[in-house]
C-alpha cells in the first residue's frame, strides 16, 4: 500500500473472514472513475448533489452497468487473470 499511498481514494477492502467462499479476496482499489458521496442524507456524484433517496439515486447509477457487471461474471476467469497484486 506504501507505492500508492499518493493515489486518490486508496481504499483497502479486506476479507477477514474465515470463509471458503465469502472469505476469499481482499481489495485494494485507488483512482475511481466516479465517486458516490452520502453526507447527511444527501448523496452527490462527482461533487454533484443528487436528487431523492440516496439509495434510489445509487440504484440508479449502478443500472448504467450491469451489462458491464454481468460480462465480467461470464469472463471471471479473464478479470482473475488481469488483476495485479500488489505487494
Amino acid at each position: 500500500m506504501r507505492r500508492l499511498a499518493h493515489r486518490p481514494h486508496l481504499t483497502f477492502l479486506d476479507s477477514a473472514a474465515r470463509h471458503e467462499l465469502l472469505g476469499r479476496y481482499s481489495y485494494l482499489t485507488c483512482d475511481p472513475f466516479s465517486t458516490y458521496r452520502v453526507d447527511e442524507g444527501q448523496a452527490s456524484c462527482n461533487g454533484a448533489a443528487l436528487d431523492g433517496d440516496p439509495w434510489i439515486a445509487l440504484r440508479d447509477l449502478l443500472a448504467k452497468y450491469t451489462k458491464s457487471i454481468a460480462t465480467i461474471s461470464r469472463h471471471s476467469k479473464e478479470v482473475r487473470r488481469a488483476l495485479v497484486v500488489v505487494e
